[in-house]
């Protein structure tokens, strides 16, 4: 009978986000709601859903990669303006369905869950907390991602600014969608981030589901990208509390096809996205030499996430969930070590931060030639972790967040730039100078139409 019930759910849930009137869509469909605390547990349970719908602009606008002219000229007009960083609106399509629908297809499932506690009375009290955790924590990372693709990046102390993403807080689809302002969607997020924390157990049986490490990881993960580093280095260090296991590459098989383990002893919290896959795919994308370059040959993470396609061109393969079929969205012990280090250095702990950055180079060099990190200053030391954490952590779903918040340094900031075809045939070369309006993308124009929002103003 759940089992019935659920897929009567989740047949609904689907029909709703499939429908390209999304936001502004009125159910016709009737509906089983969950029952019982059980019935909500197999609704978060739905993997694909849960895990998975993250977005792919999110990683598609980075320094981390390129591709040929030929693959360039055979994408649709969308990808290829998605690749230019184009001026204009995207086009029709606009993505709406990887890089809009999807998400909010996950939010739509924590809605309802979350709106299910309110009704379905009785049950274990413990299992309702972390049923009310994981809707909390699973709405709030899709916000975040939202907000790093459809916002203008934003620091602490900032300008308020209205161009925020819908906050869907309900499951009822007849409510109209209204964009918050930035500022709003932040403390939307880190305020349930916090509830989440309280309800969230220590321990889960598979990491589909977030514990409390997860939470304060990525509430720290949210902080550091708004420069909130005290914070975030609090959370960052509950998280390692609870979980601070590396794997040490040198006792790995880095020349394996796919080195890593879905589910391996870094996963705190397994998430994946296979968004934009037309664009990124592995056959088609290339590691720019910008990135490449950086590796070492001690660097045990030159062989364990790269691989000649060419003598000169190379892809990646250290995909934290085993597979080149989409990418890693999680969060992992090795980020949290990043974020610990870097806010230890930018709040005045330079030694400190040294500490923590080795603890994970030790397992990421080769350990007959591998030398301690030192600095003797802020500066340098802030060099050097921002330095080994773009090395650390590419297709996380982390680069993009990493550029929009690096850019508002001058030490730090960034010109990227991308050659592809015209339609003329000639090479042309895009570039996305710091503090770019393009770090802000469109919502798709199918959307704004139906739902009546205001679009992004460049």
């Amino acid at each position: 009978m759940m089992k019935t019930k659920l897929i009567t759910l989740l047949g609904l849930c689907l029909s709703i986000v499939s429908c390209k009137d999304f936001l502004a869509l009125k159910p016709d469909t009737s509906y089983s709601h969950p029952e019982t605390l059980e019935d909500i547990n197999a609704l978060l349970n739905y993997e694909s859903r849960v895990n998975g719908n993250y977005l792919g602009n999110i990683e598609s606008g980075t320094d981390d990669f390129e591709i040929d002219f030929s693959s360039y000229s055979t994408r649709s007009a969308y990808y290829q303006e998605l690749y230019r960083w184009a001026e204009e609106p995207f086009s029709e399509d606009g993505g709406a369905g990887e890089n809009w629908l999807f998400p909010y297809e996950t939010i739509l499932y924590a809605n309802v869950a979350l709106e299910s506690l309110e009704r379905v009375k009785g049950g274990d009290p413990e299992l309702r907390n972390r049923l009310k955790g994981d809707g909390l924590f699973l709405r709030s990372y899709r916000f975040f991602q939202l907000m790093q693709v459809y916002s203008p990046a934003y620091l602490v102390g900032d300008q308020n600014s209205p161009y925020g993403i819908p906050l869907r807080l309900s499951s009822n689809v007849n409510e109209p969608s209204v964009r918050s302002s930035v500022k709003d969607g932040y403390q939307r997020i880190i305020d349930d981030l916090n509830k989440s924390i309280q309800l969230l157990p220590e321990e889960v049986s598979y990491k589909i589901r977030p514990n409390k490490s997860a939470a304060y990881a990525l509430l720290a993960r949210i902080q550091l990208s708004i420069g909130d580093y005290e914070h975030a280095l609090e959370n960052a260090q509950q998280s390692l509390q609870r979980n601070s296991k590396l794997m040490d590459y040198n006792s790995m098989d880095l020349s394996a096809a796919y080195p890593f383990m879905p589910l391996n002893d870094e996963v705190i919290y397994h998430g994946k996205s296979s968004a934009s896959g037309s664009l990124m795919a592995s056959s088609r994308l290339t590691i720019t030499q910008d990135l490449y370059g950086m590796y070492k040959d001690d660097d045990l993470r030159k062989t364990a996430f790269f691989v000649a396609r060419t003598p000169s061109r190379y892809r990646f393969k250290g995909f934290y969930n085993g597979s080149a079929a989409s990418y890693f969205a999680g969060i992992a012990v090795d980020e949290m070590v990043l974020v610990a280090a870097e806010c230890l250095v930018r709040t005045g702990k330079v030694s400190e931060g040294m500490e923590m950055l080795n603890r994970l180079l030790v397992h990421r060099y080769d350990r007959t030639t591998f030398v301690p990190r030192t600095a003797t200053n802020e500066l340098e030391a802030l060099q050097l972790v921002l330095e080994e954490r773009r090395k650390e952590l590419p297709f996380r779903g982390i680069r993009w967040t990493d550029l929009r918040r690096l850019n508002r340094d001058p030490r730090f900031s960034k010109t990227i730039r991308r050659r592809f075809l015209s339609d003329d045939g000639e090479p042309v070369e895009a570039i996305l100078p710091p503090g770019d309006s393009r770090y802000c993308y469109y919502i798709p124009p199918q959307v704004i139409e139906k739902s009546s929002m205001i679009q992004t103003k460049r």
